[in-house]
């Protein structure tokens, strides 16, 4: 029914609110005044009784559970009041059994009204009973029955028309419920199923994830298999470059060993032919021993080539880094001197031994001679140096040269692979790259110092070790 029909029943109806609740009893007479109705509110039974001595409404609406005195008994006292007993009174509840309906029939109420309820609801209940008011007046009839209900005795002398409304009240409102649990029911099946839709996407999701994962894993394993394989393949690529390197820097000493070895040869033979032509001769044993001398120098300079150009393994050994800086400058040494070049060397005795390959490391300070070598080729001032000292846990050993130095634009680069200032063909670029590398394997640390016109100093740093 629309507001506009239900307007001239509105119009001068007074309604009584019993609520102990404040916040309900506000929402309540907020929603009756903007309904057209005027509305007042008592927070219990008695405060209510005492309202209704000083002035009756058309219809009240009262809560059952309230202190002091609760709806049944309010409504036990209005109906016992001649004066009263006409009003209508609505009764919220929360309608939990056949025992609420009797009590409301016994105590005289006219309606239940279960909480929570609609605002719509409420309404149109009040308008049922107002509409009825003057029906129920013309056919009041007094009745008394008595029952028995689950072992209790009730005694109901509410009115056949009181009855019908309220039975049909809790009827409308047991319907109203039940509708709303077919609507939850289908809100949840319709909930179950897009939960059970939303599950079988999840699941598809995850499997599609695990095998997505699955992949990438197999993928990342058959990468990282690749990758050590490269890394294999560049270890031992780095290896045989070590290689080449050492082999092209035995080429350029060859000249030089040759020269060197021609002399102790040539005393060989002569000191055999001496004794060979003066058997008897008692300086026969001196000559052969100067020709024993002679081998010896022999034997071990071709020791110390082969020392070099054998291939480091793979354990690092505790090196005598001063037995190697001496077998290094005695293979350069007559180079230097072919060149007119002063090479010293300023080596303790007693340097604590380094973790490395005696080969490696060679190499190492043999490339480094060499850059000397040929950075004071053309000054004046030919002179290369070649110091070691231990402090701090480490050897260190300094070459230092008289050569032009090494411009500041091009001293982050001289440990790049194949980066040299060289001319073309004199050069492959990998000596310091090489260096640098087997410096920093055994934990250690290559680096340079140089000002242009001043010549420049290579520092290399090596940890010790007590192996």
């Amino acid at each position: 029914m629309s507001e506009n029909a239900q307007q001239p029943l509105q119009s001068g109806v007074e309604i009584l609110v019993v609520e102990d609740s404040a916040t309900q009893a506000e929402q309540l007479r907020y929603l009756l005044d903007e309904h057209g109705y005027s509305a007042t509110v008592a927070s219990n039974g008695r405060e209510a009784l005492k309202r209704l001595g000083q002035h009756r409404p058309t219809l009240i609406v009262s809560d059952i559970l309230m202190p002091e005195m609760d709806g049944y008994e309010l409504c036990r006292r209005i109906r016992a009041d001649e004066k009263l007993n006409g009003i209508p009174l609505i009764l919220l509840t929360a309608l939990t059994d056949a025992h609420d309906v009797l009590k409301g029939l016994e105590c005289g109420a006219d309606n239940f009204i279960t909480k929570p309820f609609s605002e719509e609801y409420l309404l149109s209940r009040i308008h049922h009973i107002l509409l009825n008011m003057e029906l129920r007046k013309t056919q009041r009839v007094e009745l008394g029955t008595e029952l028995v209900f689950k072992g209790e005795r009730y005694f109901i002398t509410s009115e056949r028309q009181q009855i019908l409304d309220l039975l049909l009240s809790t009827y409308d409102t047991a319907a109203e419920k039940n509708n709303e649990l077919i609507a939850a029911q289908k809100e949840l099946r319709e909930l179950n199923a897009t939960l059970e839709r939303r599950v079988d996407e999840r699941t598809a999701e995850l499997r599609e994830e695990i095998v997505s994962r699955q992949r990438a894993e197999e993928a990342l394993r058959h990468s990282n298999e690749q990758l050590e394989q490269t890394l294999a393949e560049l270890r031992a690529t780095q290896q045989n470059i070590i290689q080449s390197e050492k082999l092209a820097a035995l080429g350029t000493l060859a000249a030089g060993v040759a020269h060197e070895l021609n002399n102790p040869v040539m005393g060989v033979l002569n000191y055999v032919e001496f004794a060979r032509k003066r058997v008897q001769d008692p300086a026969l044993g001196h000559m052969l021993e100067r020709a024993d001398e002679e081998l010896k120098r022999i034997r071990d300079l071709l020791k110390n080539m082969l020392t070099f150009a054998r291939p480091p393994t793979e354990e690092l050994t505790a090196v005598d880094l001063g037995a190697v800086l001496a077998r290094t400058g005695e293979l350069l040494a007559p180079e230097f001197r072919a060149r007119q070049i002063t090479f010293t060397q300023e080596v303790p005795e007693g340097l604590p031994p380094v973790a490395g390959h005696a080969g490696s490391l060679q190499q190492v300070f043999l490339n480094l001679l060499l850059n000397a070598r040929d950075a004071v080729a053309e000054r004046k001032e030919k002179r290369v140096n070649l110091r070691a000292y231990a402090a701090d846990g480490a050897v260190t050993v300094e070459v230092e040269d008289t050569g032009e130095g090494i411009p500041e634009a091009t001293q982050g680069r001289v440990f790049d692979p194949f980066f040299t200032t060289k001319p073309p063909g004199q050069g492959t670029g990998l000596g310091l790259s090489i260096a640098q590398s087997v410096v920093n394997e055994v934990g250690g640390r290559i680096e340079v110092a140089s000002r242009a016109g001043a010549g420049s100093v290579f520092k290399v740093r090596l940890p010790t070790t007590s192996r």
